[in-house]
C-alpha cells in the first residue's frame, strides 16, 4: 500500500471563490492529508466570504497574515506550515484535479531533491517538449534559452520537498513576479533537480486579477538577471 501523504499549500489574496475552486475537485482525496490556505491580509469582507466558502472542508487549514507578505514570502509561510514532507505549492487561481494527484503518485519513488514539475499548464503555457527531463544545475544552462524553459521556471505550481523548500528559500528579498525563477534559481544552484512529469498537466487560468499581470512592473530586471545566472550554472 502506498502510504505517501501530500500537503496542499495555497496562497490567496483578495480572492474567495477562485480559492475554493482551486481545490474543491481533491477535497476528498485519501492522498491529501491538509489543504492549507495562507490568505495573504486580503480585506476582512474577503476573507470572511473565504472562511465560509472552505468550512466545508475538515482538512482546510486556513491561516490569515496581519500583514501583506507578498507572493514569495506567502508561498514560504505556507509550506512552513506543512505537517507533511511533500507539499504541492499552489496558486488559488489554479485548478488542481485528481488526475494531476494521481500522475504524481505514478512516480514510485519521490527523491528528497527534486521538484516534480507538470509538463501543461494549461491552455497556454506548454512545456510537453521537455516530458521526462531533469533539469540539473549541470545542464541548465544548455536549455535556458530554448522555448518555454524560462517560462516554466517561472510557474510554481508543483509538488517540493518540504524541508529542501524551505531550506534554500532566500529571505530578505521581494522578487515580486521573479518569486518562482528565483526559488528554481536558488534549488538548482543547491545541487537540486527539476523534473518534468510527462501526462502531469493542470488549468492555468489567466485573469485581470493575476498577481503577475499587476505585479510585473515592479520585477525590473531581476528576471533577466535570473536568467544570466542560470545560463552561467555549471
Amino acid at each position: 500500500m502506498d502510504n505517501r501523504k501530500i500537503s496542499v499549500c495555497i496562497t490567496s489574496w483578495q480572492r474567495y471563490q477562485e480559492t475554493l475552486e482551486s481545490f474543491v475537485q481533491v477535497a476528498n482525496n485519501d492522498k491529501i492529508s491538509e489543504i492549507i490556505i495562507v490568505d495573504d491580509c486580503s480585506d476582512i469582507d474577503v476573507y470572511k466570504k473565504l472562511e465560509i466558502a472552505v468550512s466545508f472542508c475538515p482538512k482546510v487549514k486556513l491561516f490569515r497574515n496581519i500583514f501583506n507578505r507578498d507572493c514569495y514570502e506567502n508561498k514560504m509561510t505556507a509550506v512552513s506550515y506543512s505537517n507533511n514532507e511533500r507539499c504541492i505549492i499552489w496558486d488559488s487561481d489554479n485548478i488542481l484535479t485528481n488526475d494531476f494527484i494521481y500522475t504524481l503518485y505514478s512516480v514510485p519513488y519521490w527523491e528528497e531533491d527534486t521538484i516534480y514539475q507538470p509538463a501543461w499548464a494549461q491552455p497556454l503555457f506548454d512545456f510537453r517538449a521537455y516530458a521526462g527531463l531533469t533539469f540539473t544545475k549541470e545542464n541548465i544552462a544548455e536549455y535556458i534559452d530554448k522555448p518555454m524553459v524560462s517560462t516554466l521556471l517561472n510557474a510554481m505550481n508543483y509538488m517540493v520537498s518540504r524541508d529542501k523548500y524551505l531550506e534554500v528559500w532566500q529571505p530578505d528579498i521581494n522578487p515580486h513576479t521573479a518569486d518562482s525563477i528565483l526559488q528554481n534559481y536558488n534549488h538548482l544552484n543547491s545541487g537540486g533537480k527539476i523534473y518534468v512529469v510527462p501526462e502531469l498537466f493542470y488549468e492555468h487560468r489567466v485573469h485581470d486579477g493575476s498577481h503577475y499581470k499587476n505585479n510585473v512592473h515592479l520585477t525590473g530586471n531581476l528576471y533577466h538577471e535570473i536568467e544570466n545566472k542560470l545560463r552561467q550554472l555549471k
